[in-house]
């Protein structure tokens, strides 16, 4: 009976499988032929002149495309010519109204419910034998979910745009068969997924501007429009399919791929085509449901690999089509990705699916994982590697499907499920408690799910087998679920729970920046809704042991928008706390820019509230440090006179002022700087070397060496910037030193051989030229300095 029950529920849905698959799309436009292009500042007649093909061709940068992670240029697969959009004018007036008329024909044709724009990407130019082999477009930017190619008018024989969706083919030839490619503009739109390739151009050439077909940002939701005819038919079937549900983890076969950018960013809105159209019915369904027959919905990717060898030849280039391949291994098929309806990552490692459906199959009966075949995998991904010496190229394949699960959104029996999806299951009763405060049966099904899912979580992670310093993937998936129910349901134990029990993890995870965003919001919210005093037991020995950069990008977060004035003084005093342990390292690793300067900043600023106590220790700090490097207070000072929002420094730059000009007084008095090979500040890895380089010796060869390999070790070349330090700090505001190798400026080689090998080093004059410019610098920022102090101070 329950099979039965599922078999009518589907065979409703089937009729949203029913409609028109429309992958692509395309023809003659209405656009102008003479569109004003323009390209680097050029003038582009059209159809395209030799002169400028020409011009073009060397102009423009050839075509690359991707392969796996790197993009790699191979005019085997891709041959063209290309120019970013920021090289490309259009100067017609009536291109755009046109181009926004032709977005809302292939909208309209290819049943797309939401306004499209089009984003120009580049232009491509095709010159005879051009072409581009089978592949998938990229997702290039936020929202993008198609493209779209206007062939600009060309005279052409070829090059016609071949797409291949499931198991249809598509061709579209820009107006070769009608012999009137020269005379208007033609145009192509498909989704992204669509695998697709440009045929070689036989004769002549072509200009094609490229668009990505964008969903805005204000569009980037899913609508759950009410189904009457489909509610009514489906009703009274879900009882029994929720049943189901409970004992069998049941999903539909979407026809589209998908990326986990744009499932991440859009969550249901990225579905397209059919896929869309059957999402919005189920969600109008489940809008209409009692809440105990609701129903939640992911999106889950199913991938399969197999490894292949290849065999033909040595001289045989590895991507010939004669090239034959065998099969040595393949993997299990595997869920690697869940996503909710908002886009939410839900990693579940253990995920699995008993009945496949695929509602575009004339009858509908149930798939499961171990029979899938050939027809179901559809085209892959391949990657493939070149000879490598006397083995042959090896190829990895692998294939992906995309499924809309079915699960009952409140099960009965949710101990069963694995704690990230109970957690999820428990987020969202958390929101539909916030919304039906008053539904016992939601109150004590939620009360229940959360006992079950704290007994099993707290248990694990007191145990030594899960004690992990670092805050992973599912471990940070039920955290963020149980702080958010606690958030929804205003439950101050259970947000404090759930952050005492992962509160070890913190630090690494903070200090590294894994997860620290997520982690960082989640405190935020939590502060937010239940108040400083209550989470900072919790939080502060973590935030103790963070380092400064980490523990100042924590606090500023933590405290923006938030007017707690005890919150921002205990937050901005473990900064200060952080950046005097550090001292010794102000001068490193850019701490001086990415957070000394930051802190003084918002220590001089009125709106951040610190306590004196603090305020006068960071500047005592600041002040023990211009004793040793009397340059940081110059770039100190700098950093703080430019910054307009640091809007109560008056009283800091008055001290810091001071004491560096008692400094300059006493530098600028001395006698103009002597010539002398001496460079004392000279820091190298050898010993020998640095005794030389702050000696009076002008030449000198260091030996001590086994080889000439060990030579060349010790040989550098001092950047510029260090060849004088303090010339540099004093001259760009910024207080930083490399680790060694600085202080003196000269030249460095190599020679020698076995145990007679040695560095011959000759030292210039560029660090006594620097020596007499920092003394005239040091003048100009006295005038400087003293003027301020006047005007200002």
């Amino acid at each position: 009976m329950t099979a039965a029950n599922i078999n009518n529920f589907l065979q409703s849905l089937q009729h949203f499988a029913d409609t028109e698959l429309i992958p692509c799309i395309g023809g003659r436009s209405e656009l102008p032929t003479q569109p004003g292009l323009k390209v680097k500042g050029r003038q582009i007649s059209l159809p395209v002149v030799q002169q400028d093909l020409e011009w073009l061709c060397q102009q423009g940068n050839p075509s690359p495309f991707g392969k796996g992670y790197d993009t790699v240029l191979d005019s085997e697969i891709r041959n063209s010519i290309e120019f970013e959009a920021q090289d490309i004018d259009l100067l017609n007036p009536n291109w755009q109204p046109a181009l926004q008329a032709l977005t809302e024909t292939i909208a309209n044709q290819m049943a797309i419910d939401f306004q499209i724009k089009a984003e120009l990407f580049k232009l491509l130019v095709y010159k005879e034998g051009g072409h581009f082999k089978f592949h998938q477009d990229t997702e290039k930017s936020q929202g993008m979910f198609a493209s779209l190619i206007v062939q600009l008018p060309s005279r052409h024989q070829g090059g016609a745009l071949i797409c291949r969706f499931a198991d249809q083919e598509f061709c579209f030839d820009f107006g070769t068969q009608q012999a009137d490619s020269e005379f208007n503009i033609y145009y192509a739109a498909h989704y992204a997924d669509v695998h697709h390739q440009v045929e070689k151009i036989e004769q002549g050439a072509r200009l094609a501007l490229v668009y990505n077909l964008v969903q805005p940002a204000d569009e980037r939701q899913i609508s759950a429009n009410l189904h009457q005819e489909l509610l009514a038919e489906t009703q009274s079937l879900v009882p029994q399919v929720f049943s189901a549900l409970e004992n069998e983890q049941h999903a539909l076969l979407l026809q589209h791929e998908y990326t986990e950018q744009s499932l991440s960013e859009l969550g249901f809105a990225a579905a397209k085509g059919q896929d869309r159209a059957l999402i919005k019915a189920l969600l109008a369904v489940n809008n209409q449901l009692p809440l105990e027959h609701k129903l939640d919905f992911i999106i889950s990717r199913l991938t399969y690999s197999v490894s292949s060898q290849g065999y033909g030849g040595y001289g045989d280039r590895y991507d010939d089509d004669d090239m034959n391949w065998e099969e040595i291994d393949e993997s299990d098929p595997d869920f690697d990705l869940c996503f909710d309806s908002k886009g939410q990552l839900i990693p579940m490692g253990d995920f699995s699916v008993d009945k496949i459906y695929d509602l575009n199959s004339h009858d509908i009966k149930p798939m499961t994982i171990d029979t899938l075949d050939e027809m179901f995998w559809g085209e892959g991904d391949e990657e493939i590697e070149g000879f490598m010496g006397n083995y042959g190229p090896s190829k990895e394949t692998t294939y992906a499907r995309y499924l809309l699960a079915i699960l009952p959104a409140y099960p009965t029996h949710a101990g069963t499920q694995s704690q990230v999806l109970q957690a999820h299951k428990i987020g969202l009763m958390a929101q539909d408690l916030n919304q039906h405060a008053n539904n016992a049966w939601l109150q004590n099904h939620y009360d229940l799910a959360l006992k079950q899912l704290l007994n099993q979580w707290l248990v694990e992670q007191k145990s030594d087998n899960h004690w992990h310093r670092n805050l992973g993937e599912q471990d940070l998936a039920i955290f963020t679920n149980l702080v958010q129910a606690a958030i929804f349901t205003k439950n101050i134990e259970l947000c404090q729970t759930a952050i005492r029990t992962v509160s070890h993890c913190f630090k690494d995870n903070l200090s590294s920046e894994s997860h620290a965003a997520e982690i960082v919001n989640l405190l935020k919210d939590s502060i937010a809704c239940f108040g400083w005093q209550a989470i900072a037991p919790l939080i502060t020995p973590t935030l103790e042991q963070l380092n400064s950069f980490a523990i100042f990008q924590v606090s500023t977060t933590l405290a923006t928008n938030n007017p707690d004035s005890d919150m921002q003084a205990q937050l901005i005093s473990l900064c200060v706390n952080a950046i005097c342990r550090e001292q010794n390292d102000w001068q490193y690793d850019n701490c001086f820019k990415k957070t000394l300067v930051p802190l003084a900043v918002n220590l001089c600023q009125t709106d951040w509230y610190a306590s004196s106590d603090t305020r006068q220790q960071f500047l005592t700090a600041c002040l023990e440090k211009g004793k040793s490097y009397p340059a940081f207070l110059a770039a100190l000072i700098q950093n703080l006179i430019n910054d307009t929002s640091a809007d109560n420094k008056k009283p800091w730059l008055k001290t810091l002022i001071s004491t560096r000009l008692d400094y300059l007084d006493k530098e600028i008095s001395k006698p103009t700087p002597v010539f002398s090979w001496s460079m004392p500040q000279a820091e190298a890895n050898k010993h020998d070397m640095v005794v030389f380089l702050r000696s009076v010796k002008q030449q000198a060869q260091i030996t001590g060496y086994d080889g000439i390999a060990m030579a060349r070790n010790d040989v550098v070349s001092v950047d510029p910037n260090w060849i004088l330090p303090e010339f540099y700090i004093e001259s760009n505001g910024d207080f930083q030193l490399p680790k060694s190798h600085y202080g003196f400026s000269a030249t460095m080689q190599a020679k020698g051989r076995g145990k007679q090998a040695y560095v011959q080093i000759e030292k210039d004059k560029r660090y006594d030229e620097l020596k007499c410019k920092l003394h005239t610098l040091r003048k100009q920022e006295a005038d400087k300095l003293k003027q301020f102090a006047l005007q200002n101070l």
